[in-house]
Parts: structure tokens; sequence; C-alpha cells
């Protein structure tokens, strides 16, 4: 089965996340499935594709979520109010179009520090 152009960015930016040198990273999915008679929802609307906890100086213990996109895809608005939130919150929200863009950022958090 052929992943998307997003799944396949996703996918490199989960494997650069993998040896722990930015932090505790993880998946996090959202949607709804049907168990028998049972609907159950889960993640929250518009949260990133990544979650995780920054370990490098000053940002260590920063909450962190990556959102991936494909080039040319555009944030929904439970995309984009999620993502004010948690930089509201002090959190570090990144909208990445490639694993080179995320790992941009991520250094940036901490000044190229990583």
């Amino acid at each position: 089965m052929a992943r998307t152009p997003e799944g396949r960015i996703l996918a490199e930016c989960l494997r650069l996340l993998a040896d722990g040198s930015f932090g505790y990273f993880r998946r996090q999915n959202t949607g709804a499935v049907r168990f028998g008679k049972r609907f159950t929802r889960f993640g929250t609307p518009g949260q990133g594709d990544i979650v995780g906890i920054l370990a490098f100086g000053k940002s260590a213990g920063r909450y962190c979520e990556i959102e991936v996109k494909a080039p040319g895809g555009k944030l929904s608005e439970a995309q984009e109010r999620h993502g004010e939130m948690v930089k509201r919150a002090g959190g570090l929200y990144i909208v990445a179009y490639s694993a080179a863009e995320m790992i941009e950022a991520l250094r940036s958090a901490e000044g190229g520090a990583v």
C-alpha cells in the first residue's frame, strides 16, 4: 500500500525523532471507531500528528506538538485554534511540510543548540 505524501513525511519525521536526541515523541492519532453499538472518539480535534516533550537545554521539559502537512497543505480551523492554544500555554507548535523543516524548527527552539 502506497503512503500519501503526508504519510511519507510523517514516517520520516518519526524516524528522525526515534533516537531521542530531541526528546520523547510519539504519534498521536485522532478519530472515531464503532465497536458494536458503541461509538468512541479518541484524541483532540486539531491536535498535532506528533506530541512530545523536548529534552535539550533551556527547552528541556517543554511540551511540543508537530502537525505534518504535505507541501501545499493547509491547517484546518481546528488545527489553527489548537496550535494557538498550545503556544499560549507555553508549548511549541510546529507545522512541518518536510522532515528537514521539522528539524530546523526544533533546533531553532533552542537557538540551534541541538
